[in-house]
């Protein structure tokens, strides 16, 4: 696809690519790039699809300076140059490699993963199907500011270069300057959306090196997102006080909580780990707290639950949302009381395990529509951990994925930069679970041991599946719950609200309004 370079002083300032029938450049807002040189007319020119190629023609009536000679009209031809008042565009019949934009040398590929850096210190990775930019809630990116719009532009990367569009706001989009309607920003390029500043960044260890390995208990990390997690497990590890860990499906909760066990005192002790989202609700109360000979029908023998299982140990209760209300209610006396009744006995047993919960839902949500015990969720969330996304901890990809490959097979399959960048720029919704299974998927069924771009396919899970999967009716639930939960599903596995609009068959607009709707409620 042809692009315009432009550069001033030597320095490249962003890209524009021609992918529209008509592109306007000159000073006025009106055009699809304004420029703010004073040199520049107010309409200075136009860059046209035409039979014979792309046609520049001048728009200003004063003439148009191309390879240091002034036209008219004139049809362009690569590396052809053309000079609007302090700014320099060069035409490229096809999209160059990143390295012209200074992103990386001339003999790296665009591997590195890119960043918009904050000046708060905020920090959000662009991936191909983008950043929302606005004053919106709803947004990925919500900047607080007068002059932002509601919906006011979209980062996304493409064929390796960072692409700034903007969604026609009010006080529009600029890059290093330079208001654009869309364009390409280099490394270290400054996008002004209304009065907020952010700058293009990229990730440490470019070129594919990734970052410094690191390890607490079992889980193996390397962004300082997941930094600031295995600080919070050496913290809350310690002490006896429930921990509830948060995070989505796939995100490795299971690891953190063995993790705390592991650097905690109780090390040498056992880990039992009960999900209690595939417990029978008849066998709940048994699982947990275990019964006796006779109990019920086919219970032909005592038989421990997990807290007794769990002796000085730690009991991780995975999905604890999932728990019927009666079990909830148990298990709130039990942790009160250091004490459980067996199902079909008469005494009581101390416990003495320490008890870490974990959960992919919004508990104090569950809790406002009555699915969940308020006194149980104080009682569990003495110290919560949040596990974030792999979409928010990406410096993270690149050591995971090379840790799975190393358990496949004979462990040699290795992924070539643009495998690893397509990696890089997945947004995920299926987490670490989703990064293993794809990279199994692509070792078994490729037969390579170099893996590129071509042999890694993401899976599309239907929305059906993931509500199956997440039970759609518990009882407790209300109507409004069950389109709650419908609609964060689908937010997670499709990734944007545009697609999870179209998967529900609903509005980008009501899905938008239904989101706000459930943030504002008590």
């Amino acid at each position: 696809m042809p692009e315009l370079i432009f550069s001033k002083g030597g320095d490249v300032l962003f890209r524009a690519t021609l992918n529209t029938r008509m592109f306007r450049l000159g000073h006025s807002p009106l055009n699809d790039l304004m420029l703010p040189s004073s040199d520049v007319a107010p309409f200075q020119a136009s860059v046209e699809r035409t039979a014979e190629g792309f046609r520049i023609i001048d728009r200003s009536g004063s003439g148009l300076t191309i390879n240091g000679a002034s036209k008219d009209t004139h049809v362009l031809v690569e590396a052809d140059v053309i000079t609007l008042g302090s700014l320099r565009a060069t035409f490229h019949a096809e999209l160059r490699p990143a390295a012209i934009t200074g992103v990386l040398p001339m003999d790296e590929e665009p591997t590195a993963q890119v960043f918009l850096q904050l000046e708060d210190g905020r920090r959000l990775a662009v991936t191909e199907g983008g950043l929302r930019v606005g004053k919106d809630p709803s947004n990925d990116l919500t900047l607080a500011d007068g002059f932002t719009s509601s919906f006011h532009a979209l980062v996304f990367r493409r064929g390796g270069h960072t692409v700034v569009k903007d969604l026609a706001s009010t006080n529009g989009t600029l890059i290093n300057g330079i208001k654009i309607t869309e364009a390409e920003a280099p490394e270290g390029a400054t996008i002004t959306f209304g009065r907020i500043q952010v700058t293009v960044a990229l990730a440490e260890g470019r070129g594919g090196k990734g970052g410094e390995r690191k390890q607490v208990g079992e889980l193996i990390y390397s962004d300082a997102a997941m930094g600031a997690v295995a600080q919070a497990i050496k913290s809350v590890a310690p002490h006896d006080a429930p921990v509830a860990i948060m995070g989505e499906s796939g995100v490795g909760k299971e690891l953190v909580a063995r993790a705390v066990h592991q650097v905690g005192p109780r090390a040498d002790q056992p880990f039992i780990a009960v999900n209690c989202a595939a417990l029978s609700p008849n066998l709940v109360e048994s699982e947990l707290f275990g019964h006796e000979r006779g109990a019920f029908t086919g219970a032909d023998r005592a038989r421990m639950g997990a807290f007794e299982e769990a002796g000085r140990g730690t009991l991780f209760l995975d999905e604890v949302g999932d728990l019927p209300l009666d079990a909830q209610a148990k298990l709130l006396r039990a942790l009160e009381n250091r004490e459980i009744r067996r199902v079909g006995g008469d005494g009581v047993r101390k416990i003495f395990c320490r008890v870490v919960t974990a959960t992919h839902q919004d508990l104090s949500s569950r809790v406002q529509s009555g699915a969940f015990r308020n006194d149980l969720f104080h009682r569990l969330t003495v110290l919560p951990v949040r596990v974030p996304p792999l979409r928010e901890r990406v410096g993270d990809i690149e050591l995971l994925a090379n840790h799975f490959l190393a358990t496949f097979g004979d462990g040699k399959a290795t992924l070539t930069s643009a495998a690893m960048e397509k990696l890089q720029t997945h947004s995920w919704p299926g987490n670490v679970r989703e990064l293993k299974n794809v990279l199994l998927q692509s070792v078994v069924f490729s037969g390579k041991q170099r893996l590129d771009e071509a042999d890694l396919t993401f899976p599309q899970v239907a929305l059906a599946d993931r509500v199956e999967e997440g039970r759609v009716y518990r009882p407790g639930l209300t109507l409004a719950e069950i389109e709650q939960d419908a609609i964060e599903q689908a937010i997670a596995v499709h990734g944007t609200h545009a697609k999870a609009a179209r998967a529900l068959g609903i509005a980008r607009s009501t899905l938008i309004a239904r989101v706000n709707l459930m943030k504002k409620k008590p």
